[in-house]
């Protein structure tokens, strides 16, 4: 099997740009409460989660961030001999928004083909729980 060194997602949304950057950025904990970080660069970032009663955290740091277009991290957790960097890129694509999620430094970790692997598989989850925050229809007031 030839080594992976990225990941890349991709999907649209049926909601402005806007719309899909305000879910991402500021409504985060209505949808990945496990994942906590401020949108400006510099941020500490820790996401947090239990399997089968074992608990589990990443952390890293936001490194560049332009409002509604981009937001890019970097993570590890505690037994990665490095960290991979995530970059989450966000464009109007007619009345909805394409979103690209890519993940990047795998290869220059000692499981990362494991850990590349693990992330195909979850990262659609997120994905998929952005999608259906950002489409939902507000309550009217």
């Amino acid at each position: 099997m030839e080594a992976v060194d990225q990941i890349q997602l991709e999907t649209t949304i049926s909601a402005p740009l806007d719309r899909v950057w305000t879910a991402f950025a500021h409504e985060r904990g209505q949808w990945w409460p496990e994942l906590d970080f401020w949108p400006v660069i510099g941020s500490l970032l820790r996401e947090e989660w239990e399997v089968d009663g074992v608990q589990y955290a990443a952390v890293g740091a936001v490194k560049d961030v332009i409002s509604g277009r981009r937001l890019v991290f970097a993570w590890s957790e505690p037994d990665w001999d490095g960290a991979t960097t995530v970059r989450w890129e966000f464009e109007a694509a007619g009345t909805g928004t394409r979103v690209l999620l890519t993940e990047t430094g795998f290869g220059s970790l000692a499981h990362g083909q494991e850990l590349a692997e693990d992330h195909r598989e979850t990262w659609p989850y997120h994905l998929s729980d952005l999608k259906e925050h950002a489409e939902r229809q507000l309550p009217a007031g």
